[in-house]
């Protein structure tokens, strides 16, 4: 079995005041109790109590806590990680479509990596977790359909995708930290986080 971890980093808008990238991650790993118990590690480090319905969000803390995050998800054995950076100023970027559907075109550029670089026929069922934000129905299941699509050849292999809260989902917050750090190297020019996790990246494609 694996599990897939999808989250981002940036925006969508073509406004003057939007982000030049946008970031689209996915974890990758065969348990995700170690993502999980990486999660509460760091919150135990910081005093927060696990049972109440809070996250992590690398916007939110302090440079400490994110060098703890991207430390101990750089620890854990058997991750990889895939990412996207879509370029808004390239060719690909559609200005004249909505930001669902951007987000789409995203989400598919990613999952078209992850297939083209993995021997699915060698896979058990593979379950997709995507950070739930508020597309609504009839997108998140047009993305099921569509990375069903993207994932040949799985044999008798299932495929499932959920949309999840990052606050139900904790692996899906390491997810969130580490769009971050791709995203302030791109954005900012910013390397120094995202070196913490670079020996687990697996694929690092800009969408021009």
């Amino acid at each position: 079995m694996l599990y897939a971890f999808i989250d981002e980093s940036g925006d969508l808008g073509v406004k003057g005041s939007s982000s030049r990238w946008f970031v689209l991650v996915m974890l990758v790993i065969s348990n995700k109790r170690l993502l999980e118990h990486a999660v509460k590690k760091v919150r135990r480090s910081l005093g927060k109590k696990i049972f109440i319905p809070n996250e992590l969000h690398a916007y939110h803390e302090n440079d400490l806590t994110r060098s703890r995050v991207l430390k101990r998800l750089n620890a854990i054995d058997g991750l990889s990680i895939y990412a996207v950076i879509l370029d808004k100023n390239g060719k690909r970027f559609r200005k004249e479509q909505t930001s669902q559907q951007r987000y789409c075109f995203a989400v598919e550029s990613l999952v078209t990596e992850f297939s083209a670089r993995t021997r699915m026929s060698d896979l058990a069922d593979i379950e997709i977790v995507i950070d739930k934000r508020g597309m609504g129905k009839k997108p998140e299941e047009y993305l099921r359909g569509q990375i069903r699509k993207l994932l040949p050849g799985i044999g008798k292999a299932s495929v499932s995708v959920a949309f999840e809260e990052s606050h139900n989902e904790k692996s899906l917050q390491m997810a969130d930290f580490t769009a971050w750090s791709v995203f302030r190297k791109h954005e900012y020019g910013d390397a120094g986080f995202y070196e913490l996790i670079k020996s687990k990246m697996s694929i690092e494609r800009i969408v021009e």
